[in-house]
């Protein structure tokens, strides 16, 4: 049998099956009923139990991802029900995320990412502002699945991804493999009298095995050493109730396509830097009322650099001065700077069977200038030839220098009617300096039908704003504005049912979804433009979540997401989604076998349509306790080393993007 056809069958069984490392360690410790009792925070900004909180929410502890054969963000997405990533070709650590089939762009604006309850998409494209995020430092996520701008505004438009990190424990975790891979992190905790303190570091390089690229500027494909340079820094004081942390993120990438264009010798790069310094404080007035107020001061980074034209540019425009056979370079800077205030009350009145929510949110957004330099001035006649090094001239500015400013506010209240029945109501008002004002309503009435059922019935709207590159760019022939973009709109009803018996436990979700003004990409020529729609768009589904307790060694969950509805224009998403994972514990040691299947995706070319076979990957680790907290690994992620494409965003290239083969990875980690 064909190993492209094996590993394709390993998909379609769409199961997970996974346990426990160690009867002290990671969330299978727990008995199932707990497991469902696990408490959730996003869906509400309260602690509450699975079975009440009004949304579909998934959730990885430290413990699963230690057991999982998954270092990034993107990868963990392909085992939450509803989503999917995959590689892009913005640049070589760039990869795109949707929920629910639905993304408009390159960089997944429909979905919220908050760290520490801080959000981490830019304003000026809504991108993550930190690419390919390492799981080390994540103590928890939540994903939550549906609207979310009645809590938390625009971006939560399908989905929120709320990452807790690790805060009190001490870690050392070295890691190597090939293709070249070297990785190194730590942290440091301590605590004196009221003072607490924690530091964290890591670095990470790779390279993957030279692949062939298509070059899209009609040459031979050429060779690829997609190279990535990460590091992440945090650092953390706190004294009782208050605390102060800085925290820094840079990437490099290169060797790669940017912006989609790329060839051999390109000198292809891009860089991202994120830093941010907060301050947090609680208040508990008494036992009844609690606030939480955040202060926090970011900036993030972009600069891209890459090859825009085929060799030759100067001499289809009559040649330059001086005479010059080089090719159009372009470099791109890009940032912001962003001061934000988040303040959240908590009230429970002693009867207990009532809670009320509410807060506050302000941020103040420069947008820097965004320059674009070429090595070619094409004001002149006969054009000027400007040297290689880059910047070099006056920069065309592509977004000018301006600010934006966002105020929020909402409610919540949660009512305990009875012993079986909860309802929760909330609405968010937000203004937009931009373009004014929105409102975002949710209900959300859950049912316990029994001590092992449950029924939640939610019904959510949500908005997202344009962001500042769909309304201002300009002056590229890459991405073009549009100034009268309109915030779209989407509406969505949910229904779901949790069952749980003494060895399994099921959690599925049918969803409905309307949206008004959607924004759609298009294109003037071969560059990208952004229009609202005329005609209302929906999505509808299903995503469903089983966990069997085999026995005390093995564990399975399976899921899988058939998306039944999708607007036309979301051909580069699979309608049909699982993912697999297999763990068996013995005493001390832990193995990991999972699958993740996506299927067909469409791209766009410049003859048409194409259609990307599906494809499942599987992957798996094996984990050991040497000594008490002292753990080796050994890990191969595509273990069937599967040839497979993804979409492109433009529609430059012939064929899809080319991803990673087989990579495997050994690992030292030691945490107390």
């Amino acid at each position: 049998m064909p190993k492209s056809h094996t590993l394709r069958i390993l998909g379609g069984a769409m199961l997970t099956l996974s346990c426990n490392a160690y009867a002290n360690t990671g969330v299978f410790s727990l008995s199932l009923e707990e497991l469902l009792n696990i408490e959730i925070s996003s869906a509400t900004l309260t602690p509450k139990a699975r079975g009440t909180a009004p949304s579909s929410v998934t959730v990885f502890t430290r413990g699963q991802l230690d057991a999982l054969p998954v270092y990034y963000l993107h990868d963990l997405m392909n085992y939450v029900p509803g989503f999917q990533s995959f590689r892009q070709g913005e640049a070589a650590d760039e990869f795109y995320h949707s929920v629910r089939g639905r993304r408009i762009g390159t960089s997944s604006r429909e979905v919220l990412i908050l760290v520490d309850g801080v959000r981490l998409n830019r304003e000026i494209d809504a991108a993550t502002a930190v690419p390919s995020m390492m799981l080390d430092q994540i103590e928890r996520v939540e994903f939550v699945r549906g609207p979310g701008s009645a809590l938390y505004g625009s971006n939560a438009f399908l989905g929120v991804i709320n990452i807790q990190t690790r805060n009190g424990s001490n870690l050392v975790n070295v890691r190597a493999g090939a293709p070249e891979l070297l990785h190194g992190s730590g942290q440091l905790s301590g605590a004196k009298g009221d003072w607490q303190w924690s530091a964290f570091a890591a670095a990470e390089k790779t390279e993957q095995d030279a692949s062939m690229l298509e070059d899209s500027f009609g040459g031979d494909d050429f060779s690829s050493s997609d190279g990535t340079q990460k590091t992440d820094l945090r650092l953390r004081a706190q004294w009782r109730d208050s605390r102060l942390e800085y925290s820094r993120y840079d990437r490099e990438a290169d060797d790669y396509y940017v912006l989609e264009n790329g060839t051999a010798n390109s000198g292809n790069e891009t860089e991202n830097q994120f830093q941010q310094l907060r301050f947090d404080q609680k208040v508990a007035a008494n036992n009844q009322w609690r606030s939480d107020l955040t202060l926090a001061l970011s900036e993030a980074l972009y600069e891209p650099q890459g090859q825009l034209s085929a060799n030759g540019f100067a001499n289809e425009l009559g040649g330059s001065v001086p005479p010059s056979n080089e090719p159009l370079r372009g470099y791109v800077e890009q940032g912001e700077t962003t001061r934000s205030l988040y303040l959240h009350n908590d009230w429970t009145p002693e009867r207990r069977d009532f809670s009320l929510q509410s807060g506050a949110e302000y941020r103040h957004v420069r947008i820097s200038s965004t320059d674009f330099y070429t090595n070619f001035d094409t004001n002149t006649f006969p054009i000027k030839y400007l040297g290689e090094d880059l910047p070099s001239n006056q920069p065309v500015v592509v977004v000018p220098t301006h600010t934006l400013e966002v105020f929020g506010a909402y409610a919540q209240g949660q009512w305990q009617l009875n012993q079986d029945w909860e309802l929760i109501a909330g609405l968010r008002l937000d203004h937009y300096s931009s373009h004014g004002s929105t409102s975002s309503p949710r209900l959300a009435l859950s049912y316990r039908i029994a001590e092992q059922h449950s029924l939640k019935l939610m019904y959510g709207e949500a908005f997202r704003a344009p962001t500042v590159v769909e309304r201002m760019n300009s002056g590229n022939n890459t991405v073009i504005g549009n100034p009268d973009l309109e915030p779209e709109d989407i509406e969505t009803l949910e229904l779901n049912w949790l069952a749980q018996w003494s060895r399994a436990h099921l959690d599925t979700t049918l969803y409905y979804s309307r949206i008004s003004d959607a924004i759609e990409q298009s294109f003037e020529g071969r560059a990208r433009t952004f229009i609202n729609s005329t005609e209302t768009e929906s999505l509808s589904g299903l995503e469903s979540e089983l966990n069997i307790e085999l026995n005390r060694h093995w564990m399975l969950v399976a899921n899988i997401s058939m998306i039944a509805d999708t607007p036309q224009a979301q051909f580069r998403q699979a309608d049909r989604l699982a993912s697999a994972r297999l763990e068996y514990v013995w005493q001390n040691w832990l193995w990991n076998l999972s699958t993740h299947y996506v299927g067909e995706r469409q791209m766009q070319t410049p003859t048409g349509l194409s259609t990307l076979d599906s494809y499942a990957l599987l992957s798996s680790r094996l984990r050991y306790e040497i000594l008490a907290d002292h753990y080796v690994s050994l890990s191969v992620t595509n273990l069937g080393d599967e040839d497979y494409l993804t979409p492109t965003q433009g529609q430059t290239l012939e064929r899809g993007l080319p991803n990673a083969g087989a990579q495997w990875r050994v690992e030292y980690s030691l945490s107390w």
